[in-house]
C-alpha cells in the first residue's frame, strides 16, 4: 500500500509541478541594478510546451516621474521571436534598454505563433538604476580577496563625522564570471582579484567585449594565474600605467599585496571636485553623436536678428506707415482692414522662413565609429542614425547587422535627438512616443514621426577586421584592416605633432618619415589638454574635418599616439521603409597605437 501511495506521489507531482509553471521574470542586470547606456540582461523563464513551436516574448517598459504620479507616460516595447523546443523550460536572458528616466513597471508577454497571449508576468518598483554611485564588480574565489580589493579601493577615511566609508561606490562581489558582456553593463570598473585558470573562452570574451566597449579592467598578475587572456597586452612587468584596449583601458597591478588599487583609485588633489579616480569611467560616450551631428540632417530656424529686423518692419508698417498712407487718402477707418492684412502678411512670410529649410522627403543618415588599437582586429564599432521625415507617418528602421541599441551617456530627451519646427520656435519638446523594437538579428525600430522632424537612434556592437594598423618599424605603418582610408592622420600627443596621410589602401604602408609634421598646438592653438576635454568643434554646417573631429572632446586617453581614418566603404547596413529615401553614410577609425 505504502509502494502504491509513493508511486501515485510520483506520477502526479511532476504534472502538478509543470502545470502550475508559467513565464516570469527572473534576474535584473548585474545583481538587480541596470544602466541606461547599454541594454540590461533580463532573464525570462518560459515553461514548457507540449509542441515545438515559434513563439514571441514581448516586453513592456513603463517609464516617467515617479515623484508624480499624473505625470504623462513613456511606454517602450521590445519583442524576440524565439524557437522552443517541446517538453523542455527554456531560460532565455533578452537585452532590454531602459530608459533614461525612471521606470515604474516591466512587463513580459507570451504570445503563440497565432497571436494569443498564452501568459504574463510583471514587476512594478523596485529597479535599481546606478544615478549617483560607480558599480565596481570585484570577482574572486575567496572571501579575503574580494575584501582586501574593496578595503584597497574604498579605505576608510576621517572626515568631518569621523571616520567613514567613501559612499560614491557600490561594490559587487563576483564568485563566478559571467558569460556575456553585457553582464557587466553597469559596472564601472571590474577587478579580477582572483584565479582565472579555468575561465571559459565565453567567460574570456564576456570580458574582453567588456573591456573594449569603453569599460575598464583591473588584473591582479599574481593573483589571475591565467597566462594566456589577453597575452598581447601583458607581455612584460606590470606597469603602473593603463593600456589602450579598444576604447577601454585595461590597468595590470602586481598582486593584492602591493596596495596599488589604493592609489588607482586615490582622490585627484589638483581637482575641484570630490574625487576623480585614475580609472574614469568610460561607458557610451557622445563621439558618434558628434559625427552624426556633422553629417546628418539638420533644421535651420530664423536668427533672432532677423526676427528683430522682421518685427521691427512689422511695427513701421502698421504704425507710421500706415497711418500715413490712410491719413492721405482720408481713410483712416480702413485701418481695421490694412492692420490685420499686414499682420496675416508678416505671419505668412515667418512661417515660410522658417520652413524653407524643412524636409521635403525622408532621409536616413549613418555614421559609425571603429574604436581599436594596434595589437587586435576586434572593434568595437558604435553607430548612429538620424530618421528626417516630412510628413507624420510611422516608420521602421532595420539594421541588417548583430547590433545592439544604444544609447549616449549625455543623451537627453528632447535635446536634438528629436527636433521639430515648433520646438525650434518656441524653446519647448512635445510628448515622446515610445519605440517598438525587434531584436537583433536584424534589429527593428518603429517609431512614429511627426511632419518636419527627426530622430536618432543609437546602436553598438562587435566587428572583426581581417588586420589592424600597426607599426612594420619605427617610423612606418602598415593598413592590415581589408579597407581603404579615404584620409588619415597619425597624432603624436607626446610630441605635439600631427602627420597627414592623404589616403590609404589595403595593404599599404605609409613611412612618417616622408611626411612633414605639424605642430599642431602651434598651428591651431589647441590647448594642451585637448585629448581629453577637447575644444569647441566647429559648426555642423561646416564640411567634416578629421582632425576637428578628433579634437572635439573624445576621450582618447590614456593613448598618446592614435590613428584615424575615414573608411571606405562605410559598412553600414540600414534601411528605412519609407518611399523617397536617400542616405549618407560615414565611417570613422579611431585606432590607439603603442609607441613606435
Amino acid at each position: 500500500m505504502k509502494f502504491f501511495a509513493l508511486f501515485l506521489v510520483a506520477a502526479i507531482l511532476p504534472a502538478a509541478v509543470h502545470a502550475q509553471d508559467r513565464i516570469r521574470i527572473g534576474q535584473v542586470g548585474l545583481q538587480g541594478y541596470y544602466s541606461t547606456s547599454v541594454p540590461t540582461p533580463v532573464r525570462v523563464h518560459i515553461p514548457a510546451l507540449a509542441e515545438s513551436q515559434t513563439i514571441r516574448v514581448q516586453f513592456t517598459v513603463e517609464s516617467g516621474e515617479l515623484r508624480n504620479p499624473s505625470a504623462w507616460w513613456q511606454t517602450d516595447r521590445f519583442e524576440k521571436q524565439l524557437q522552443v523546443a517541446s517538453g523542455k523550460p527554456l531560460d532565455v536572458d533578452l537585452p532590454i534598454l531602459f530608459p533614461a528616466n525612471e521606470v515604474r513597471r516591466l512587463r513580459v508577454k507570451w504570445i503563440d505563433a497565432q497571436g494569443r497571449v498564452i501568459g504574463e508576468d510583471s514587476i512594478e518598483g523596485g529597479f535599481k538604476s546606478l544615478n549617483a554611485v560607480s558599480m565596481i564588480a570585484i570577482y574572486c574565489r575567496e572571501d579575503s580577496q574580494c575584501l582586501e580589493a574593496q578595503s584597497q579601493i574604498s579605505p576608510i577615511r576621517k572626515s568631518q563625522e569621523g571616520w567613514q566609508p567613501r559612499n560614491d561606490l557600490l561594490f559587487v562581489l563576483l564568485k563566478e564570471l559571467q558569460s556575456d558582456w553585457l553582464d557587466y553593463g553597469a559596472a564601472y570598473a571590474v577587478v579580477i582579484a582572483g584565479s582565472i585558470g579555468d575561465i571559459t573562452s565565453e567567460q574570456a570574451t564576456a570580458l574582453e567585449y567588456f573591456l573594449r566597449s569603453g569599460g575598464i579592467l583591473v588584473l591582479q598578475e599574481k593573483e589571475v594565474a591565467n597566462n594566456l587572456f589577453l597575452a598581447s597586452y601583458r607581455q612584460g612587468p606590470a606597469p603602473f600605467q593603463p593600456q589602450r584596449v579598444g576604447k577601454g583601458r585595461f590597468y595590470r597591478v602586481s598582486s593584492l599585496q602591493s596596495k596599488e588599487l589604493t592609489e588607482l583609485f586615490s582622490v585627484n588633489p589638483r581637482s575641484g571636485a570630490a574625487w576623480i579616480p585614475r580609472v574614469s569611467s568610460f561607458g557610451w560616450n557622445s563621439a558618434v553623436a558628434q559625427l552624426l551631428g556633422r553629417i546628418g540632417v539638420s533644421f535651420t530656424f530664423p536668427r533672432l536678428r532677423w526676427l528683430l529686423i522682421w518685427v521691427g518692419l512689422y511695427i513701421l508698417i502698421v504704425g507710421p506707415a500706415n497711418f500715413t498712407l490712410l491719413k492721405r487718402l482720408r481713410r483712416l477707418e480702413w485701418g481695421w482692414v490694412t492692420v490685420g492684412v499686414a499682420a496675416l502678411f508678416f505671419a505668412a512670410g515667418l512661417y515660410l522662413a522658417s520652413s524653407a529649410q524643412r524636409p521635403r522627403h525622408f532621409t536616413l543618415d549613418g555614421a559609425i565609429i571603429y574604436w581599436m588599437d594596434g595589437h587586435s582586429p576586434v572593434a568595437h564599432e558604435e553607430m548612429g542614425f538620424r530618421i528626417s521625415s516630412p510628413s507624420r507617418e510611422q516608420v521602421g528602421l532595420t539594421i541588417n547587422d548583430d547590433v545592439l541599441l544604444a544609447r549616449p551617456l549625455n543623451f537627453q530627451w528632447g535635446e536634438a535627438s528629436e527636433e521639430y519646427l515648433g520646438a525650434g520656435i518656441t524653446g519647448h519638446g512635445g510628448p515622446r512616443e515610445g519605440w517598438m523594437v525587434q531584436l537583433a538579428p536584424p534589429l527593428r525600430i518603429e517609431t512614429p514621426m511627426r511632419r518636419w522632424s527627426f530622430r536618432d537612434f543609437y546602436a553598438q556592437g562587435f566587428h572583426e577586421f581581417s588586420g589592424t594598423v600597426h607599426w612594420t618599424s619605427a617610423t612606418r605603418l602598415r593598413n592590415d584592416t581589408g579597407r581603404r582610408f579615404q584620409e588619415a592622420i597619425y597624432l603624436d600627443f607626446a610630441a605635439h605633432k600631427k602627420y597627414a596621410i592623404s589616403g590609404m589602401a589595403p595593404g599599404e604602408e605609409v613611412d612618417l618619415a616622408s611626411i612633414i609634421p605639424v605642430d599642431y598646438l602651434r598651428l591651431h592653438k589647441y590647448p594642451s589638454f585637448a585629448p581629453i576635454l577637447g575644444y569647441i568643434p566647429a559648426p555642423a554646417k561646416e564640411p567634416l574635418s578629421l582632425e576637428e573631429f578628433i579634437f572635439s572632446g573624445l576621450d582618447i586617453f590614456p593613448a598618446m599616439h592614435i590613428f584615424a581614418g575615414v573608411v571606405e566603404p562605410a559598412g553600414i547596413n540600414a534601411s528605412l521603409d519609407a518611399e523617397g529615401t536617400t542616405q549618407q553614410n560615414v565611417a570613422v577609425a579611431i585606432i590607439g597605437m603603442d609607441p613606435p
